[in-house]
């Protein structure tokens, strides 16, 4: 009796040892106190990398609420890192003596978990809360914060040209229909590059005109012309106008001494030399032009040998109609160039820019008048002042981005449309020289 009342009592001293490890293990826990972000930027203010310095303290379970404990319950932590939801892509860490520790080089824009485990000395564990964090932003555990596409593209977001002038607050403070206009406003600005890019690769000046060298130096659009344009296009345009000369000389030749002439006779004079040598030296310039094919001033010039070559037997009407099909084929190639460079639509974005500007500012100076309206009788005057002033002082940013981008993309336009009324004066210049001979 006296044996089995001694393994009762040691039964029971077991089973309140336990209890006691259990209470204790419940009593303390680590708690995360805060994540610091240090956040690595590119030149022009675009996240890179991040590191994060994590802080915790330990806190005690007591009178019915968590109070940090000043004694050393934990021997050490290790400390988790998960990569958004997966349990595989883990970083860990441990700490002995201190309560921080840092986690460098993190992927921008992505989801991460951090968790303390607190381990004691006989190995039992007792785990944190969970802190999430995504690119500076720290949420509790159980809101799941959304991650947005333009988080993974920042340089779509209408917040970084801001961010490049160090006003993001702006942003941050705008109402939603002016985040809406920042947003369209940053967008027409990039429409307007792309829009460049197509300008600069249907327009420049080897895409344009037969060229010996790509690269176009000198003063003007002139200079680079006649200083890189092809030899062997020129030397073609040069034969054609000696056939032209040589036509109109052989029907001087044949109708010289005559005292009365007849339209019939000029015909026919201009007919047998057309058929003797014209028309045949004529199909072999063709011939060497399509050597220059897929330029538009090719297809313009080889248009109009074209039509030469079959109304060259007219030698009266023959300059009408080589004009006409010169002059027609350039109206053509000039608006297809129009058309695949998108420049019209510079002028569009520049025009609208300011408009959506003044929108936002319109929305924010209405939101400002109405955080004054919702402040309290006893508000002092100048505190009213400085609410309204600042309202609109944020709300005119939406104007002065609009302009600085409308202005920037008329500039732009204006710079290829001047280009365009050169190229087709050039295309005048060229095949009026030719065609005043006929």
């Amino acid at each position: 009796m006296v044996y089995q009342a001694r393994w009762l009592s040691f039964g029971f001293i077991l089973l309140g040892a336990a209890y006691g490890l259990l209470i204790a293990q419940d009593q303390y826990q680590p708690h995360i106190t805060a994540v610091d972000r240090q956040i690595d930027k590119d030149i022009i203010g675009v996240p890179q990398s991040f590191d994060c310095h994590i802080t915790w303290d330990v806190v005690e379970h007591k009178d019915g609420r968590w109070i940090p404990s000043k004694t050393k319950h934990f021997k050490h932590f290790q400390i988790q890192c998960f990569e958004e939801e997966t349990l595989f892509d883990m970083k860990e860490k441990t700490a002995q003596e201190s309560y921080s520790c840092q986690f460098e080089k993190l992927k921008p824009s992505v989801q991460y978990r951090f968790a303390v485990l607190g381990i004691t000395g006989s190995q039992d564990t007792v785990r944190s809360e969970v802190a999430e964090v995504v690119t500076g932003h720290l949420s509790a555990t159980g809101a799941e914060p959304k991650i947005q596409w333009y988080h993974r593209l920042p340089i779509l977001s209408g917040r970084t040209p801001l961010q490049l002038v160090g006003r993001e607050k702006f942003y941050d403070r705008a109402t939603e229909a002016g985040k809406i206009a920042f947003w369209l406003i940053w967008w027409f600005f990039l429409a307007g590059i792309l829009i460049c890019t197509q300008c600069w690769r249907y327009m420049r000046m080897s895409q344009i005109f037969p060229m010996d060298r790509s690269l176009g130096i000198g003063h003007g659009y002139d200079a680079i012309y006649q200083r890189n344009r092809s030899k062997g296009f020129q030397r073609i345009l040069d034969e054609w106008k000696q056939i032209i000369a040589l036509a109109n000389k052989k029907v001087r030749d044949h109708l010289a001494g005559r005292e009365s002439l007849q339209s019939l006779e000029v015909e026919g004079a201009g007919a047998k030399f057309w058929q003797d040598c014209g028309a045949d030296t004529m199909n072999d310039l063709i011939k060497r032009i399509d050597e220059y094919k897929g330029y538009p001033t090719t297809k313009i010039f080889r248009s109009g040998m074209q039509n030469h070559e079959i109304n060259g037997f007219h030698w009266m009407k023959v300059s009408e109609e080589v004009d006409r099909a010169i002059e027609n084929r350039a109206s053509s190639e000039l608006d297809k160039i129009r058309r695949k460079s998108f420049v019209d639509w510079l002028w569009n974005l520049g025009t609208f820019a300011p408009m959506i500007g003044l929108f936002g500012t319109a929305t924010g100076i209405s939101s400002a008048f109405g955080n004054l309206e919702r402040l309290s009788t006893d508000t002092e005057q100048m505190q009213m002042v400085q609410e309204l002033a600042g309202g609109i002082y944020e709300a005119l940013w939406t104007t002065i981005e609009g302009l600085a981008v409308g202005f920037l993309l008329m500039l732009i336009f204006h710079y290829y449309q001047n280009k365009l009324n050169w190229i087709y004066s050039k295309w005048e210049e060229i095949f009026v020289d030719l065609t005043e001979r006929l």
